[in-house]
C-alpha cells in the first residue's frame, strides 16, 4: 500500500515538473483565450441588443413627435416640443456613447435645431397684419360707440324737443284759458257791484249754484294760475335737457353723421378677417412640416447607425 501511494505521488510530481510549466489545476493559455473570445461575444452581443432597443424607442418616439400637435390653450407649445425633441436626443447620446456617434449626426442635429429656431421667430407679414387690423378694429369699435351714443342722444333731442312743444301749446292754451276765466271773474265782480248784490250776498253768506258764481271763478282763475306755474316747471326742466343734450352731442367733425348699421358691417367685416389671420398664425405657429421634416432627418440619420458601429470599442 505505501508503495501505490509513493507511485502516485511520483507521478503527480512528475506531472507538474513537466515541460508545460504549468501547475495543477492551472489552464492551458489556449483555454484562457477561447473563454475570454467567448465572454468578449456575449458581452457584444448584449450591447448589440440594448442599442437596438435604444435606437428602435428613439425612432419611435421621433415618429410620435413629429406628428403632435399643440394645444389651443397654449400650455404645450413649440418651445415645449423643442425641449421634448432635445431630451429624446441627449437620451439616445447617453445611451449610445457620446464619442462613437458619427460627426454626420451631430450635424443633422445642430442644422435642425438651427432651422427650426429660425422658424420659430415671429411671422413678419402676419403679425403686422393683425397688429393693423386690431387697431383698425379698436377704431371702428369706438366710432360705433360714439355713434349709437349720438343717435342715442339725438332721438333723446327729438323727444325733448317734442315734449317742449307739446308743453308749450299746453301752456298757451292754459293761459288762454286762465285769460278767459279772469275776464269772466272781472266781469262777475262788475255786475255784482253794479246791481249792489255783492255786500248783500257777502254778509249774508249765501251761495249761488251758479257756474259763473264768483267763488266758482276766483277758484277757476287759481287753477290754471297753477296749471301755467307746473306746465313753466316742466318747460324749464325740459329745456335744461335739451341744452345737455346739444352739448353732449359736440362730437369730432370726423365723428358726426356716422351710420351705425354701415360702422357694425365694418366691423364684422374687421373680425371675419381676424379670425382668419388668428387661424392662420396658430396654424403657422405649429411649424408642423418643419417639425416632421426635423424629426424625419434624426430618424434618418439614427437608422443609418449600425450597432457594431458603436460598441466596437468594447
Amino acid at each position: 500500500m505505501l508503495g501505490q501511494k509513493n507511485c502516485v505521488a511520483c507521478y503527480i510530481m512528475s506531472y507538474g515538473n513537466s515541460g508545460s510549466g504549468r501547475t495543477f489545476g492551472e489552464k492551458s493559455p489556449k483555454k484562457r483565450k477561447q473563454e475570454f473570445h467567448r465572454h468578449k461575444i456575449k458581452f457584444t452581443e448584449s450591447k448589440t441588443l440594448e442599442f437596438s432597443s435604444l435606437k428602435e424607442r428613439t425612432l419611435v418616439a421621433l415618429a410620435h413627435l413629429g406628428e403632435q400637435r399643440f394645444s389651443e390653450d397654449g400650455v404645450y407649445a413649440f418651445e415645449n416640443w423643442m425641449k421634448s425633441f432635445n431630451f429624446l436626443l441627449d437620451e439616445f447620446e447617453e445611451g449610445a456613447g457620446r464619442d462613437l456617434l458619427s460627426r454626420e449626426y451631430y450635424a443633422t442635429r445642430l442644422e435642425v435645431n438651427s432651422s427650426l429656431t429660425h422658424s420659430a421667430e415671429p411671422g413678419g407679414r402676419l403679425d403686422e397684419e393683425l397688429s393693423r387690423l386690431r387697431e383698425e378694429e379698436l377704431k371702428v369699435r369706438n366710432a360705433l360707440v360714439f355713434a349709437n351714443e349720438q343717435r342715442k342722444i339725438a332721438l333723446d333731442r327729438e323727444e325733448r324737443l317734442e315734449k317742449i312743444k307739446a308743453l308749450e301749446e299746453e301752456k298757451s292754451h292754459v293761459l288762454e284759458l286762465l285769460e278767459k276765466s279772469k275776464s269772466a271773474l272781472y266781469q262777475k265782480q262788475k255786475e255784482l257791484q253794479d246791481s249792489g248784490k255783492f255786500f248783500r250776498r257777502i254778509f249774508a253768506g249765501s251761495k249761488s249754484k251758479d257756474a259763473n258764481s264768483l267763488v266758482v271763478l276766483q277758484q277757476r282763475v287759481s287753477d290754471y294760475a297753477l296749471r301755467v306755474e307746473t306746465v313753466e316747471k316742466k318747460l324749464h326742466e325740459q329745456k335744461k335737457k335739451l341744452e345737455y343734450s346739444e352739448n353732449k352731442m359736440a362730437w369730432p367733425l370726423e365723428q358726426r353723421n356716422q351710420d351705425p348699421k354701415e360702422l357694425q358691417t365694418q366691423l364684422d367685416s374687421i373680425n371675419l378677417k381676424l379670425q382668419e389671420l388668428q387661424s392662420q398664425k396658430a396654424e403657422a405657429s405649429q411649424l408642423l412640416d418643419q417639425r416632421k421634416w426635423a424629426t424625419e432627418s434624426m430618424r434618418e440619420v439614427i437608422s443609418r447607425i449600425e450597432p457594431l458601429n458603436v460598441v466596437a470599442s468594447d
